[in-house]
């Protein structure tokens, strides 16, 4: 039986590609309904339906197989990404078993009985079309490229910024890199013709499919979706593992899991295979910090 259950169309998973951001209301409701279906008809009772945020749906199913080595009888049914706000709607519906997140919980989503742990942390970092000769940007040079003063790469070649929706936690962390950035990024999302990425995955396929791509991503998406991309040196901040683990290197993205108070039983195996030892080498292979040095409260239930 296969590790995961193939939630995509014509081998690309609904949702992919650029998208009118009217319609990203809608993909969480979609999928909560897909979910319930595909659950009821064709998934066997051994099921983990794992969903929300899209830079860790990759590690989720690294996590899964390795997982699945002692349990080959367990199905994780991982849609494409929801964002962090419709995995945990879709979690608090049933349809799912586990939420990622990119942010802890609100007072008002705990207060449905909801609870999260922080389990990794992984360097943001600044990725740019790898045909680009470049490998350093320093704060300045960012500021201008997103006022459009800084047009072209080097060689000549076009840049092409990628943006993300004014509401997501990466533009805010974006603004937050110096006094000056708030203004630049405004300006960017004034212009026309720039490419604005709607989550994670959207975000993966614009800068590895556009000549000249410079944007933002988590080196964890980067790694276990081996994504072709130039990870550039930002600010002389060299964005590793070590460096963010020391503290030199500031600029990070937390994943979180997050659960109903009574997790079922085969969700709480897979949480407590999470915080194993060997799940801790498998996400720091894979530039991530594990965050979860302890059993978390939760799984003393069991």
């Amino acid at each position: 039986m296969a590790s995961f259950f193939d939630l995509s169309i014509n081998g690309k998973a609904y949702g992919e590609g650029y998208m009118d951001q009217r319609y990203k209301l809608l993909l969480p409701v979609l999928w909560v309904l897909i979910l319930i279906l595909v659950t009821a008809s064709a998934v066997s009772a051994a099921t983990v339906k794992i969903g929300g945020t899209g830079f860790g749906l990759e590690m989720i199913r690294i996590l899964g197989d390795a997982y699945r080595k002692n349990h080959p009888e367990v199905v994780f049914v991982v849609p494409p990404s929801l964002g962090s706000s419709g995995g945990i709607k879709a979690l608090m519906a049933g349809a799912l078993d586990i939420a990622i997140s990119s942010r802890p919980l609100k007072e008002n989503e705990k207060a449905q009985s909801l609870q999260d742990v922080a389990f990794l942390k992984t360097p943001f970092v600044l990725a740019a079309d790898p045909q680009v000769d470049k490998k350093f940007l320093s704060i300045n040079e960012l500021e201008k490229i997103y006022r459009g003063e800084i047009k072209s790469w080097p060689d000549g070649s076009r840049l092409r910024l990628i943006l993300r929706p004014k509401s997501e936690s990466d533009t805010k962390m974006i603004i937050g890199l110096s006094p000056e950035m708030g203004a630049a990024v405004a300006a960017a999302h004034k212009k026309e013709g720039l490419i604005l990425a709607i989550n994670d995955q959207d975000n993966a396929l614009a800068l590895t499919t556009t000549p000249g791509a410079l944007g933002f991503a988590s080196l964890c998406q980067i790694l276990t979706e081996r994504l072709n991309l130039n990870v550039l040196v930002f600010n002389n901040l060299t964005p590793t593992i070590d460096a963010l683990a020391d503290g030199s290197y500031p600029l990070s993205k937390t994943l979180y899991l997050v659960t109903t108070e009574k997790p079922s039983p085969l969700a709480l195996n897979f949480l407590a295979f999470i915080v194993s030892d060997q799940a801790k080498e498998i996400i720091t292979s894979y530039g991530s910090l594990p965050l979860t040095m302890s059993q978390p409260s939760f799984l003393n239930e069991k």
